[in-house]
């Protein structure tokens, strides 16, 4: 089985999660941001990602894995 890709996907999904960090990073706290960034960041994924790709990207997170080569 192919592993997902979001190659088509990777420049809207790319601005949405730069525009939470912008925003996480000027307008919240440590604490705060702490706190609500992973879960701001899984809806964004979510909203940007169909079930099998987010699901894929949760796989690779729990398994520390990143970006390979000249992938985003």
């Amino acid at each position: 089985m192919k592993a997902p890709t979001i190659a088509a996907k990777s420049e809207s999904f790319k601005a949405a999660i730069m525009n939470l960090i912008r925003k996480q990073l000027t307008g919240c706290s440590s604490t705060q941001y702490k706190k609500d960034c992973h879960k701001k960041l899984l809806e964004v994924a979510r909203q940007n990602l169909n079930d099998q790709e987010f699901n894929a990207l949760m796989d690779a997170q729990k398994q520390g894995y990143g970006p390979l080569g000249g992938e985003e």
